[in-house]
């Protein structure tokens, strides 16, 4: 209770009402299948979501990226979805185990399909305290082939973390696809703090994709400073969510993660 009230509360609660959901509708997520579409997920983590979709062959997704079971997180940073518990962060926000542990998901009675569309270690280079860097590597490829998985798998919701400035016709493609196909898809607005009549992020602009923006806790009516933002009247993106000091799960067992952005909104 005193994690929660600490950390959780402000958001799960006060912004969102959650636990009042919860009992009102008396479900959590059970029967929906959620695909979360990140750049890894460290399984092992404390409170890591219980409820993992299963393939049949004991893989709880795929990695894309290089066409394995792996699903591991990428290691270090680079230039797309930077920390390593970035994926563990957005699974655990969903649907942290309700165990009485630490902290729980939104929609812990939901499952979970885990997809990573990263590759790492194949470009590194020496930062100017001589470690070593990792780049995280993330192909439009990768991602559309990321949803196909999904829709193939019959996934209800799809949740990309990501996007890029233009629309590439593989992801547009894929995305349509999955759409037609009855899937909600979301993805998150960017953290650029830039306004849809200077540049958009995609897919979250799409029509047919829910774009999240992200509110923070001092003032939950506002925008937070780093989050896109829609200047068309709901055109490109369409809700805003609680998307600072969010706890999700971490890449170390014991240890949680805590992080800002439209991902966590």
């Amino acid at each position: 209770s005193n994690n929660y009230v600490n950390y959780e509360k402000w958001y799960l609660d006060t912004v969102m009402n959650i636990p009042a959901a919860w009992e009102k509708y008396q479900t959590c997520g059970e029967g929906v299948t959620v695909a979360v579409i990140d750049n890894g997920f460290y399984v092992d983590a404390t409170d890591f979501p219980t409820n993992l979709w299963d393939d049949g062959n004991g893989n709880h997704g795929w990695n894309t990226a290089n066409n394995s079971a792996d699903i591991s997180p990428v290691y270090r940073n680079g230039t797309a979805l930077a920390d390593s518990a970035h994926g563990s962060n957005v699974a655990g926000i969903i649907g942290m185990a309700s165990n009485g542990s630490n902290f729980v998901g939104a929609a812990f009675g939901a499952e979970l399909m885990l997809i990573r569309v990263a590759n790492g270690g194949a470009t590194t280079k020496t930062d100017a305290d001589g470690n070593t860097v990792y780049y995280t590597a993330i192909t439009s490829d990768a991602v559309a082939a990321g949803i196909n998985y999904a829709k193939q798998h019959n996934a209800d919701v799809i949740s990309m973390s990501l996007g890029v400035s233009a629309y590439p016709n593989v992801i547009r493609n894929a995305v349509n696809s999955a759409y037609n196909a009855g899937t909600v898809i979301i993805a998150s607005a960017g953290n650029s703090a830039m306004g849809s009549k200077t540049g958009l992020s995609y897919p979250a602009a799409a029509s047919n994709v829910i774009g999240v923006m992200a509110i923070g806790q001092a003032n939950t009516s506002m925008l937070t400073d780093f989050s896109n933002y829609d200047e068309d009247d709901g055109q490109y993106y369409d809700i805003a969510a609680p998307g600072y000091a969010i706890v999700g799960c971490g890449i170390e067992k014991g240890k949680f993660s805590i992080m800002a952005g439209t991902s966590q909104a």
